[in-house]
């Protein structure tokens, strides 16, 4: 897997990899972003969210258990004027 990341200026990124996806990542307004997409802190918890998922989806594929929903529900804890997540539960 390869990522590219090409700063558009201010705190906006655009994150590209190999098989052609790509995400903007920026700060929100209060923090001098223009919030032209999720914050690269808040997508390493919506990564999170999507292995949980991924990972049920196979595991129940492999044991021949069927599902109709799923749903997953994060809350990351970051202290205020902490530039990182203390913790992430759900």
């Amino acid at each position: 897997m390869q990522a590219t990341g090409r700063w558009g200026g201010g705190f906006r990124t655009e994150l590209k990899d190999d098989r052609g996806h790509s995400v903007t990542v920026d700060l929100p307004t209060d923090e001098e972003g223009t919030d032209a997409g999720t914050s690269a802190l808040e997508l390493n918890v919506l990564s999170l969210a999507g292995c949980i998922t991924t990972i049920f989806a196979l595991v129940a594929r492999r044991r021949r258990l069927a599902f109709e929903a799923m749903t997953i529900a994060l809350s990351a804890d970051r202290p205020e004027g902490s530039r990182t997540i203390a913790s992430v539960t759900g």
